[in-house]
C-alpha cells in the first residue's frame, strides 16, 4: 500500500532524510502541473522547478502539524503562490536605452501629448481605492496594504501577523469582495 504524502512528511519531519527524497519524488508531478497552470514559461522549466523543490524543502521546516490543512493542501497552495508571484515581477525596460534600429533611444519615441482628463479620472479613481482600503476592517485591511502596497507574499503576511496561510488567502478574499460590492453600490 502506498504512503500518503502526510505519512512521508511526517516521516521526514522526524529526521529520516530518505524520506525528504521520497517526498520530492512524490510531490514532483504537483511542481510540474503548478508550474504550467500559473507560470507557463518552458524558456525557464528547469529554474521553476529547482525553485519548487526548494520551496519544498523550505516547507517542511515551515509547515505545523496544527495548521488546518494537510501538508499535500499546504504545498499546493505554497506552489501556486509561488509561481503566480513570478508573474508580479516584470522585466524593466530603461528608456535610455536605444532601440537599435536609428540609433533613437525609447524615451525620444514618446508622444509629448498630455491626457488631462485620463489621468485625472486616474487620479480620482486611485483616490477613491485608497478610501475604501483605508475604510476596511483592521484584518483585512492590514493583508491588503501587506499584499498589494508592500509586495509581500502570503507567508510574509501569514508570519507578520501570527496567523495561519489560510486564514490571510480567506482574510484578503473577503476584503476583495467587500471592496468589490462597495465599488458595484458606487456605480448604481
Amino acid at each position: 500500500m502506498e504512503r500518503t504524502i502526510q505519512e512521508i512528511y511526517i516521516d521526514v519531519a522526524r529526521g529520516r532524510e530518505e524520506a525528504a527524497l521520497e517526498l520530492l519524488l512524490r510531490l514532483q508531478p504537483l511542481i510540474l502541473s503548478s508550474i504550467k497552470k500559473y507560470y507557463n514559461r518552458t524558456d525557464e522549466m528547469d529554474d521553476l522547478i529547482q525553485e519548487g523543490r526548494l520551496l519544498v524543502l523550505d516547507s517542511i521546516n515551515e509547515y505545523r502539524e496544527d495548521y488546518s490543512v494537510p501538508f499535500l493542501g499546504y504545498m499546493k497552495s505554497r506552489l501556486k503562490y509561488l509561481y503566480l508571484g513570478k508573474n508580479r515581477s516584470r522585466r524593466l525596460l530603461s528608456l535610455n536605452v536605444s532601440n537599435g534600429e536609428d540609433g533613437e533611444e525609447h524615451l525620444d519615441l514618446l508622444a509629448d501629448g498630455f491626457q488631462v482628463e485620463e489621468d485625472y479620472i486616474c487620479r480620482e479613481s486611485e483616490a477613491e481605492l485608497l478610501k475604501m482600503v483605508l475604510s476596511l476592517p483592521d484584518r483585512e485591511r492590514q493583508v491588503i496594504q501587506g499584499f498589494y502596497f508592500e509586495n509581500l507574499s502570503i507567508g510574509d503576511i501569514s508570519k507578520r501577523y501570527g496567523i495561519t496561510y489560510r486564514t490571510v488567502i480567506n482574510t484578503k478574499r473577503r476584503a476583495l469582495e467587500r471592496m468589490r460590492r462597495e465599488m458595484e453600490v458606487k456605480d448604481v
